[in-house]
C-alpha cells in the first residue's frame, strides 16, 4: 500500500520537469537561431547628406536596403553604389538628395533637379558653355540650395557708331535702351538713336547714336544809305550842298542751324 502511494506522487513532477526541459530547449534553440540570424546580417554605413547611419541588414541589394529602412528616394538623387549593387559586409552607401533649381536661359525658363554643390558644378553637369562676355547670376562659386534662381544670358556682338567712333561691342542686352544704359551712353535732349530705343537687338543690329545740336548763325548785310533832299533858300538855284555824309547801314540776319554729328 505504501509503495503504490509513492509511485503515484512522483508522476506529475516528472511531467512538469519534462515540460520545463522542452520549453528551455525551445528557448535555447530560438536564442541560438536569433543570434545566428543577427550575426549573419551585413553592417552597412549609409551617408545621407553629410550624416552617417549604421544599419544591419539582410537586404540583398541597395534598393532592398532603402525599402527595408523605409527611405524614399527620387530618380534624380545620387546613390552610390547603384541601387542594383549587392550588399556586402562593412560597405558604405552614399545618398545625396537632389534639389530643385529654377533656371532661365536666354529668356527660356527651365526647372533642373541637381545634386551639384556649386553653380560651377551645375553648369558642368548640364554641359553649358559659359563664354567670357556671357552673363551668369549668381556667380560660379555660389552654393546650390533648394529653390535657387539661376539666370544665364549669352553674349553677341553689335556695331556701335557713337561720338565719331565705330566699334564692335559684346552685349547681352535685349533692347537699344538697355544697351545704351549698360554701355553708360547718355543721350542729350536733342540727340537721337537708330534704331529706336524700344527696338530689340541681335547680332545683326547696328546702333548709331546721333549727336544733335542747334546753333544760331548771325549774318550781317550792308544796306545802302538813303539821300534826303530839302530846299535851302540860301543857295543859288541849281546848286546843292552836302550837309551830312551818309553811311552804309548793317542788317543782322539770324539763322538757326541744326548740326548732326557736327555736320549741318
Amino acid at each position: 500500500m505504501e509503495s503504490n502511494v509513492s509511485t503515484s506522487s512522483s508522476g506529475p513532477r516528472s511531467m512538469k520537469g519534462l515540460v520545463i526541459s522542452i520549453i528551455s530547449l525551445i528557448l535555447f534553440v530560438a536564442i541560438i537561431a536569433f543570434a545566428v540570424h543577427e550575426s549573419s546580417k551585413a553592417t552597412v554605413t549609409v551617408q545621407v547628406d553629410g550624416e552617417e547611419y549604421v544599419v544591419k541588414t539582410h537586404a540583398s541589394t541597395v534598393a532592398d536596403l532603402m525599402a527595408e529602412q523605409g527611405w524614399d528616394y527620387q530618380e534624380h538623387d545620387l546613390i552610390e553604389p547603384a541601387l542594383d549593387a549587392e550588399i556586402s559586409g562593412n560597405m558604405t552607401v552614399s545618398w545625396k538628395k537632389a534639389v530643385q533649381v529654377f533656371a532661365t536661359f536666354d529668356g527660356e525658363e527651365k526647372t533642373i533637379w541637381t545634386t551639384a554643390d556649386t553653380v560651377e558644378q551645375l553648369i558642368d553637369e548640364i554641359d553649358l558653355q559659359v563664354k567670357k562676355h556671357d552673363k551668369l547670376k549668381p556667380s560660379l562659386e555660389t552654393a546650390i540650395t533648394e529653390g535657387l534662381e539661376l539666370n544665364y544670358e549669352s553674349a553677341f556682338q553689335v556695331e556701335l557708331i557713337s561720338d565719331g567712333e565705330e566699334r564692335k561691342v559684346w552685349t547681352t542686352s535685349t533692347t537699344v535702351a538697355d544697351f545704351l544704359e549698360r554701355e553708360e551712353i547718355e543721350l542729350g535732349e536733342l540727340d537721337r538713336v537708330e534704331p529706336e530705343l524700344s527696338d530689340e537687338i541681335d547680332q545683326e543690329t547696328d546702333i548709331r547714336v546721333i549727336r544733335v545740336e542747334k546753333v544760331t548763325d548771325v549774318v550781317e548785310e550792308s544796306v545802302a544809305f538813303a539821300t534826303v533832299t530839302r530846299k535851302d533858300e540860301k543857295l543859288d538855284s541849281g546848286k546843292e550842298k552836302v550837309v551830312e555824309e551818309g553811311q552804309e547801314g548793317k542788317v543782322a540776319h539770324h539763322y538757326e542751324v541744326i548740326l548732326e554729328d557736327g555736320e549741318e
